[in-house]
């Protein structure tokens, strides 16, 4: 009883400074495109150990698919996800350009916008900010972003990931 004051006062300041933390924690660092254009990335891999087959019992029935198989995960997807808009909202022109995106590509959809830079305190100032979430070195690396605005979105008809990149000063 004698350390609960010094407890209650150390849980306070941690909790205080995990705050401070997710409000100046930022996305990874970008550039602006200088020009638009489109990449595709193949998400095929190929398995590194057999994929074993089990009934509906649980009972082991052997192998579905054998080591060394090349899947492509999106030939198996029967839903396609939202596209993720990854621009700087504390860039005046890519904030501009994304909001028109959700007035007429985006007006009866949704999509994830990932934000690359901007501190999180600077993100919910308004209402597109408050649906961003921070660009992670894993996304950054997964679909080899370098510049913003991108926008991934899965195409079925390719069974590829498009990426489009666009420049937001030359897009107005």
């Amino acid at each position: 009883m004698e350390r609960k004051p010094l407890i209650e006062k150390n849980a306070k300041e941690y909790v205080k400074k995990l705050k401070n933390d997710a409000q100046n924690m930022s996305g990874e660092s970008t550039i602006s495109a200088t020009k638009s254009y489109v990449y595709y990335i193949d998400p095929t891999y190929t398995l590194e150990q057999d994929i074993p087959k089990y009934n509906r019992y649980g009972q082991y029935e052997g192998v579905l698919y054998k080591k060394g198989t090349q899947v492509n995960p999106i030939k198996f997807i029967k839903v396609i996800p939202p596209d993720i808009v990854i621009f700087n909202p504390c860039d005046p022109d890519e904030k501009s350009f994304v909001q028109k995106l959700r007035t007429t590509r985006y007006k009866d959809k949704h999509f994830l916008a990932t934000s690359t830079m901007c501190k999180a305190k600077d993100l919910v100032k308004d209402d597109l900010g408050k649906q961003a979430f921070i660009l992670t070195k894993n996304i950054k690396e997964k679909f080899k972003i370098k510049e913003t605005i991108s926008i991934v979105s899965v195409d079925k008809s390719v069974n590829k990931i498009k990426v489009e990149v666009f420049n937001a000063k030359k897009s107005k």
